[in-house]
């Protein structure tokens, strides 16, 4: 059998292919035959095997390369209904994360006003105490006049008081910074998170 005959009988039996497909089919084995040269035709026969059988392997691989071809065109295609499906089930699914995500943003709401509270309280405190023991080194002094012993009772009370409201006034300060600083870093760092992200 000649290299013609051998690529006619190729040819005839590419039926199902594509007449496309037969005609890069038939050009590459053309060319395959072309670069191996005439002294070499035989052998290259005999390495292809028959017509049939290598037109059977041809129309394989095509059927292959288009099931393949047809698989991502369908992936991509279904990529956007993927998306669909996550905004379905989200939406399905409300009933059961709504009520937690309020739950969460409620107890969340719920430390801030408690912390923001016990700060307030502790603030009012101390004042308190301080303009309670000023108030009583006052008294005590007016009452040194009638009583010698009540007046510096009163006084020492008075200074005490002053001296625990000053020095809670103090740490309230620090305490209130120290929440104040500790706030920021938290946002900062849900900040860089974010563009880190984006």
């Amino acid at each position: 059998m000649t290299k013609t005959e051998y690529l006619k009988a190729l040819q005839r039996n590419l039926k199902n292919v594509p007449s496309d497909e037969v005609y890069n089919i038939m050009e590459f084995y053309r060319e395959y035959f072309e670069e191996a040269g005439e002294e070499n035709e035989a052998k290259v026969m005999e390495e292809l095997g028959s017509p049939e059988s290598l037109a059977i392997k041809a129309s394989a691989n095509y059927v292959i390369q288009d099931m393949e071809e047809r698989d991502q065109t369908e992936s991509s295609k279904k990529k956007p209904f993927s998306n669909l499906w996550v905004i379905v089930l989200a939406i399905c699914g409300s009933p059961v994360w709504f009520p937690l995500v309020i739950a969460g943003a409620a107890v969340l709401f719920a430390v801030i006003v408690t912390i923001g509270a016990v700060l307030f309280a502790f603030g009012v405190s101390s004042a308190a105490a301080t303009i309670g023991g000023v108030v009583m080194v006052l008294f005590g002094i007016a009452t040194l006049v009638v009583n010698v012993p009540t007046g510096l009772f009163a006084i020492g009370s008075g200074l005490l008081g002053a001296g625990v409201g000053i020095f809670l006034c103090i740490a309230a300060v620090y305490v209130f910074k120290g929440c104040r600083k500790l706030i920021l870093a938290i946002a900062k760092k849900r900040i860089n998170k974010k563009k880190m992200a984006a």
